[in-house]
């Protein structure tokens, strides 16, 4: 075998192997794509700016108005719970301004089972998933380690929501009920920050669906209707929860 053909063919085999590397890299890339795992996130809620009719209840009292709390936000292909990550006990005052709710929803049907903390007491509705007509934009920062996309809801006149997805984790979830981007929402604001949810952790691993399933209790759930009758209610009998009750949920 000539030099000239021999050189041609350390090329070609040089060649194959380069495509291999990238088409083991790319493979590995889109196998990377979580489906299924838990996202822990922080919550931290502005007391003063959420209920700002209750300014001077809250410096009366004193303290910090500041509330941190965390939540765990469990998925797979099919479903996604999200739900406080330890055992809330229920306390009276300070605790009744912040919500300890749980959403599981089925990703195939679109429906929803919400596990909401009214006053205390947990109240079930069972609704479909809201759609949110989100408004993508290029601006980009990192959280928890992944690349996120802003996207923009603006949910009235005066309430504008900031959520950061990433397309790297493949289910359409977020904190709180709130979904509907191409991919799982890592940071989640209003435009106040009076409520900020951010990931601090993002573990891909299989879900064992039998032991979270359980913690919703699979109690009569009334539609999302008749939860806002229920509200209306309420702040009809007593004005002065208005500004609580508004807070419930999102939408």
């Amino acid at each position: 075998m000539d030099q000239a053909c021999q050189d041609h063919r350390e090329m070609k085999n040089i060649s194959l192997f380069l495509l291999f590397v990238a088409y083991f890299l790319v493979g590995n890339d889109v196998q990377a794509q979580l489906r299924s795992g838990v996202i822990q996130y922080e919550r931290r809620i502005n007391l003063l700016k959420r209920y700002p009719e209750m300014k001077m209840m809250f410096e009366r009292k004193g303290g910090s108005t500041i509330k941190t709390d965390l939540f765990s936000l469990y998925f797979t292909d099919s479903s996604a719970y999200f739900l406080p990550a330890f055992d809330v006990p229920q306390e009276r005052g300070m605790g009744w301004f912040t919500t300890t709710n749980s959403f599981e929803d089925n990703l195939r049907t679109q429906k929803r089972l919400m596990k909401l903390d009214v006053l205390g007491n947990f109240v079930y509705v069972e609704d479909s998933i809201q759609c949110i007509p989100w408004k993508l934009t290029d601006n980009k920062r990192k959280i928890a380690g992944y690349d996120c996309r802003k996207a923009i809801w603006q949910k009235d006149d005066s309430t504008r929501i900031y959520a950061w997805y990433t397309e790297a984790v493949n289910p359409t979830c977020g904190p709180d009920g709130i979904s509907g981007l191409p991919g799982a929402i890592l940071g989640l604001a209003t435009e106040d920050g009076s409520l900020v949810y951010f990931a601090q952790s993002v573990d891909g691993k299989t879900i064992d669906l039998d032991n979270i399933t359980p913690l919703f209790k699979r109690k009569k759930a009334q539609s999302l209707t008749e939860f806002r009758t229920f509200v209306a209610d309420m702040i009809k009998q007593n004005e002065r929860m208005k500004g609580i009750v508004r807070n419930l949920l999102w939408y």
